[in-house]
């Protein structure tokens, strides 16, 4: 189970005064169970989900991770992250000289290579797992993405905008492989500005007024 407690961000603000980016957001997901979030631009949502991440670690609040609490110091918190956390982030962080195989082992080097061809065949990379990344696509980076992501066996997979940049038809096949993922029973959190990522997740939330809403 996933839990958030009473959990504010505070950003630097103009005058070097603190702006209150978000306060007293409270949040639990059982395990395998999915939600959205949901806001206008600049509401926090994607700090949120690096705080999820252990990412970001300077708040204040409790968060909760399968009955233990997640620490904030760096260190430990890298360390929660490497065993834990899948993360999907709008940019694709990929190496367009390597291929696409060569890039969804970055992170999870010595992995089986049975196991790197059947996430490879999962999201239909198998076929051009040799090819450079700097020739794919914009749906095919994404997918080279949640190849990675998944690669590593995530307790949680969390995913920031992950159709946001790409076209209808393109965002429509991402939309496909996380409605799979979650039908499987991957725990997920994705945050969106489209309903229609929303509503493919179990439980759908939305920052307003510095606070989070079920919707």
């Amino acid at each position: 189970m996933i839990k958030l407690s009473n959990i504010s961000k505070t950003i630097p603000g103009s005058k070097q005064e603190p702006l209150l980016l978000f306060e007293n957001i409270y949040l639990t997901i059982a395990n395998g169970e999915s939600c959205s979030i949901m806001g206008r631009s600049g509401c926090g949502k994607t700090t949120l989900l690096k705080i999820l991440a252990g990412l970001c670690t300077d708040y204040s609040g409790t968060y909760t991770f399968r009955g233990k609490k997640v620490s904030q110091k760096p260190t430990a918190a890298a360390k929660f992250r490497k065993k834990h956390i899948g993360y999907i982030t709008q940019e694709f962080y990929l190496i367009p000289e390597r291929t696409v195989r060569a890039n969804v082992l970055i992170g999870n080097e010595g992995m089986p290579s049975d196991e790197v061809d059947q996430i490879l065949r999962k999201l239909s990379l198998f076929e051009i797992a040799e090819r450079k990344v700097k020739v794919l696509s914009g749906g095919e980076c994404q997918r080279v993405v949640i190849a990675r992501a998944l690669l590593k066996r995530p307790t949680l997979l969390l995913a920031d905008e992950p159709t946001g940049s790409l076209d209808t038809e393109t965002g429509h096949t991402v939309l496909e492989i996380f409605k799979q993922l979650i039908a499987e029973g991957v725990q997920c959190i994705i945050i969106t500005h489209d309903d229609n990522v929303a509503q493919i997740c179990q439980h759908q939330f939305v920052i307003e007024n510095k606070r989070l809403y079920a919707k």
